[in-house]
């Protein structure tokens, strides 16, 4: 697997579970709001926290910190623009 889409993983998985609690209490518009911008945060201070020694693999493999984090945050803009999109369309 790449490595650049298992570290993504790994954070949004703590991401979607933080979105999905604020959703559960604010509705659907918000939990996608939350997923692209605090969530990237929350997911990463909790990947932070629990895989910080995992930041050697990806500097071995050429990947700083900066770049990783930006590589979520374009991809988790990129995701929740659709989602929202979706949203206005179809269930709005």
């Amino acid at each position: 697997m790449n490595p650049v889409l298992s570290y993504y993983r790994d954070v949004t998985m703590f991401n979607v579970g933080f979105s999905i609690i604020i959703g559960l209490a604010t509705g659907i518009f918000f939990s996608l709001i939350i997923f692209s911008t605090i969530g990237v945060w929350v997911g990463l201070k909790a990947y932070n926290y629990i895989y910080s020694n995992q930041y050697y693999i990806y500097y071995n493999l050429g990947y700083s910190k900066r770049q990783l984090l930006a590589k979520i945050l374009v991809l988790n803009t990129f995701i929740s623009l659709l989602l929202l999109l979706l949203y206005y369309f179809f269930i709005k």
